[in-house]
């Protein structure tokens, strides 16, 4: 079986719309089996109705079968069959009835104007608001027509209506499509059935924040309200407040410069990257005078060794007694790894520690707090 999308209009002898007729359409299967029921509708102010269902027939639309329609409106009846095109036959229909107001109904809008509605999803189905879609009808003859272009609400809805220069229904022309979030652009085209192909249109986009390691082998989406980025010391403890009062473990990730899933985010926790928690700090008047032979920095634990090295050790005569080969580690990262590039005598970057802050934050009775 095959899918199809039947709409068109219901009008008068003198072309005004029938509003409120209820119009069913079905395709003779020529006894094979039941007819299979593709529309059943009633129209609106002008005229206008639509169906979808499957249709039993499964070759191409060349040879796309026969169909029968019925409409009743106020007591009066009309039947008709033997229709081997519904889409050009249905798009003005007009019944042989006179229309009891003379020309006062809503004139009949143009068979030129198109309407496409539908939604915007992640690829997890999650709905997407605040996009910007933009849908043209590629017509080869003059410029496209922009048919839509709006603003996805709450639910991922869009919707917009435009000129189209193609006349007939049986060739609706093809249309292309731009979508535009959140720095992201999405493109198609070649689309023959936009009703149907914008009615749920999936992004392969994330619904929440993708963290992927360096060479991004490993990867995983986390929820926006578990994920925090902070930058300040301020922010770093709103964030770790945030994960006690949601009694969540805390997963800290720093360059993701690992090969296995030891810093992938883990469902139920909340993930904190370090990345904007970088650069130098004040140094304590205690650690300058603890050794001075051996001058020290003090630094936020997301800054990277290359960062170290080139902008805050080298402007002040100082360097790194021993490293790896690769210094896009976080110091932090380094440090708890305990970063490889000792010799016999010298150790790796645990050892280079002179002091180190903590967080420690607890629940109480009115809430978390800092200790």
């Amino acid at each position: 079986m095959a899918d199809i999308t039947i709409t068109g209009r219901v009008l008068f002898r003198d072309e005004t719309p029938i509003n409120n007729a209820r119009i069913r359409i079905w395709e003779n299967d020529s006894g094979r089996n039941a007819d299979d029921l593709i529309v059943d509708d009633r129209t609106d102010a002008q005229g206008r109705f639509s169906g979808s269902g499957d249709w039993k027939d499964s070759r191409t639309f060349v040879d796309i079968g026969v169909f029968r329609y019925q409409v009743d409106f106020d007591g009066r009846r009309r039947t008709g069959g033997s229709i081997t095109n519904p889409h050009h036959f249905f798009t003005n229909l007009r019944m042989p009835w006179d229309n009891p107001n003379g020309n006062a109904n809503t004139p009949v809008e143009p068979v030129s104007t198109i309407t496409i509605g539908g939604q915007l999803i992640f690829r997890d189905g999650v709905p997407i608001p605040g996009a910007r879609v933009r849908v043209w009808e590629v017509d080869n003859r003059s410029a496209d027509d922009l048919i839509v272009d709006d603003t996805t609400d709450a639910n991922g809805s869009f919707s917009g209506s435009g000129q189209w220069k193609d006349d007939r229904w049986d060739t609706p022309g093809t249309y292309r499509y731009q979508v535009d979030h959140d720095g992201k652009t999405k493109t198609g085209g070649s689309i023959l059935n936009p009703r149907r192909f914008f009615r749920s249109l999936r992004m392969d986009w994330p619904s929440g924040v993708l963290w992927q390691n360096w060479i991004s082998d490993l990867d995983s989406e986390i929820p926006h309200d578990r994920y925090m980025r902070p930058s300040s010391r301020r922010e770093l403890r709103e964030a770790v407040e945030a994960a006690v009062a949601q009694d969540l473990k805390v997963k800290v990730v720093g360059s993701g410069h690992s090969h296995s899933e030891v810093a992938q985010p883990v469902d139920g926790q909340m993930l904190i990257n370090l990345h904007d928690f970088e650069g130098e700090l004040e140094p304590y008047p205690w650690s300058e005078a603890a050794n001075p032979a051996r001058p020290q920095v003090r630094v936020r634990s997301g800054t990277r060794i290359r960062e170290l090295n080139r902008n805050i050790l080298a402007l002040q005569g100082m360097g790194l007694p021993t490293m790896g080969p690769f210094d896009g580690q976080t110091i932090s990262g380094a440090i708890n790894t305990n970063t490889h590039g000792t010799g016999i005598a010298v150790g790796g970057f645990a050892d280079m520690v002179a002091s180190m802050e903590m967080f420690v934050v607890v629940p109480s009775a009115k809430g978390a707090h800092e200790v």
